[in-house]
């Protein structure tokens, strides 16, 4: 069998250095735990003590938030333990998917034109949902803590490419 590892790069896991271009910052979080639910959205509000899910353009704030992947899947970022399994009285399956997806920050005064050349993205436009195709990539993006920083997770695989062609946008921001 021949070896085609040459031909990719190879996975140089989730922390990255920081990349500064004209005012934006990019920059991989690390050790965020991250836990998929599904099940009734309605059933989790009554079980959680969090706030609503964060669709587009919500701004997620800092500490413990969730996030609406669609109508009935919710990731609790930074949240509490939960163990992962079937929760029978409440209908809901719980997974932990921290080592599942990685997270990238995007923060300055253009983030939202760098991600644009990825996705559509509009502050007049909202959706329940922080669920976007991202030049072909699956990933889920919102605001983060203020106006001008975004969080994208991204499957944890697809990182290695992700990080490459976010941080081409990045080079291109004034072009």
């Amino acid at each position: 069998m021949r070896n085609d590892a040459a031909k990719w790069t190879p996975f140089e896991g989730v922390e990255r250095p920081e990349i500064e271009v004209e005012g934006v910052r990019m920059s991989a979080i690390a050790d965020v735990p991250q836990v998929l639910v599904s099940g009734s959205v309605a059933d989790m509000s009554a079980a959680e003590q969090f706030e609503a899910a964060v669709g587009w353009p919500d701004i997620a704030e800092a500490g413990s938030y969730r996030l609406r992947a669609r109508r009935d899947r919710v990731m609790i970022v930074n949240g509490p333990a939960v163990e992962d399994g079937w929760d029978e009285a409440r209908s809901l399956a719980v997974s932990n998917v921290s080592g599942a997806f990685a997270i990238i920050e995007l923060t300055g005064p253009k983030a939202l034109d760098v991600l644009r050349r990825g996705t559509e993205l509009s502050l007049e436009d909202a959706s329940g949902s922080v669920a976007r195709s991202f030049h072909g990539y699956p990933a889920f993006i919102y605001r983060y803590h203020d106006a001008e920083t975004y969080r994208i997770h991204v499957r944890t695989p697809m990182m290695e490419g992700f990080w490459g062609l976010l941080s081409t946008f990045l080079q291109r921001v004034n072009e």
